[in-house]
């Protein structure tokens, strides 16, 4: 645990989880609706990406390495380079490898957000869903008095000759 490793992991985990604890109570609240849901999702996701960025990353590094780092007297480091073996070199391509740790870290928390984002879109933007959502709009504007003519069109549209 007295790693910059660990340490950054752990920062970056704390990043996410806070950008996640407001929207996981609203989801779960019995009054959300699916289109609720989904455009609360909508709006995490552009934050995610709003921080997919060298400027955040920036701010995100030196927070790591200001803040933590030096009351823990840890320092970044690149990770020992390791050949891959010839029974499992199936490419010609040389191994990438980082001249700095900045850039070893860099490429992490992109693909931490990258993964967040790809998660939350599939779980949340499947054409099933989308369905759900017209049909739930449709219940409930029809319960209001409301006009319902594009909820029950693309809910018609989707089963056809089932209704």
């Amino acid at each position: 645990m007295n790693t910059f490793d660990f340490l950054f992991g752990a920062t970056l985990g704390e990043m996410v989880l806070l950008h996640f604890d407001n929207p996981s109570r609203t989801l779960q609240d019995k009054a959300c609706s699916a289109a609720e849901g989904q455009h609360l999702t909508s709006m995490v996701v552009c934050t995610f990406q709003s921080l997919r960025g060298d400027e955040q990353f920036n701010l995100f590094w030196i927070k790591v390495t200001t803040t933590f780092s030096g009351s823990l007297n840890t320092e970044s480091h690149l990770p020992c380079h390791h050949k891959v073996p010839k029974k499992y070199d199936t490419g010609i391509a040389e191994g990438e490898f980082h001249n700095e740790p900045k850039a070893y870290y860099l490429q992490h928390y992109f693909e931490a957000i990258d993964l967040i984002v790809n998660s939350i879109q599939d779980r949340f933007q499947q054409p099933g869903y989308e369905v759900y959502c017209h049909m739930e709009q449709l219940l409930l504007k029809a319960t209001e008095g409301l006009d319902v003519t594009t909820e029950v069109d693309y809910v018609c549209s989707f089963y056809k000759d089932n209704f």
